[in-house]
């Protein structure tokens, strides 16, 4: 039994009998399937967060659409991405708004404690050291948050408590999203005169693909308990 019940909504789903993809295998179906799909969906979700209050409501869109796509649910990524930006606009704002203070908080202590480090202080070091895992928590936290937005049937409250649990119980997935998400990430960050065309055309949409991917796996364990799952596209 997972730490959850089975709290999905019904509808058209990959039957038991039919055989499930799973990792690279899944990710490379998904983008020959949907390759041009993809990339207008990354332009939509660039297009979306311009008013920057709405980076929740977007995040939490393409996170449902790659979700589907990573459950091998049907889904029409293209029109279900606005249905799903509109749906629940105000937690997800919410939501969105709070992660990103939370972060934001996070990102300049860190900035102020290794400033101070570098004057020799090991305590400030120490601090930073310490208040980088927690922003990693945070990020790793809102990441299973959105994940689960739309796609399970449970009170917020409940939502954030189980996303918290997740990951302390998933650190062998989050070091794949570290690996196959962070780093290239801020490679392209780095290299920005590379890095601007991939994020337009590319990154994000991969990013939530990937994530969607790994978070479906983690959820399989932890929240499902019958072989097939369903959900309304």
């Amino acid at each position: 039994m997972g730490i959850f019940n089975n709290l999905y909504k019904e509808g058209p789903g990959v039957s038991k009998n039919e055989k499930e993809l799973k990792g690279i295998f899944l990710f490379l179906w998904i983008v020959r399937n949907n390759f041009f799909k993809l990339i207008i969906l990354n332009f939509m979700f660039i297009f979306s967060c311009i008013p920057i209050i709405t980076i929740g409501p977007a995040v939490k869109a393409i996170s449902k659409i790659t979700m589907d796509l990573a459950r091998q649910t049907p889904t029409s990524p293209l029109s279900d991405y606005w249905y799903e930006f509109k749906q629940d606009f105000l937690k997800s704002m919410i939501i969105g708004i709070s992660v990103n203070v939370i972060v934001t908080a996070i990102s300049i202590a860190i900035y102020y404690c290794f400033s101070i480090a570098q004057s020799g202080d090991k305590m400030m070091l120490a601090f930073t050291g310490i208040l980088s895992l927690v922003l990693l928590y945070v990020l790793a936290a809102s990441m299973y948050v959105y994940k689960s937005l739309g796609t399970i049937d449970l009170p917020l409250g409940t939502i954030v408590k189980n996303a918290l649990l997740l990951v302390m119980m998933t650190t062998k997935q989050l070091f794949l999203v570290i690996i196959l998400v962070v780093i290239p990430t801020a490679a392209f960050i780095i290299f920005i005169n590379i890095g601007i065309p991939v994020f337009a055309m590319w990154q994000f949409v991969y990013n939530s693909l990937v994530t969607s991917i790994i978070s479906w796996g983690v959820f399989k364990k932890s929240i499902v308990k019958e072989e097939t799952v369903t959900t309304e596209s």
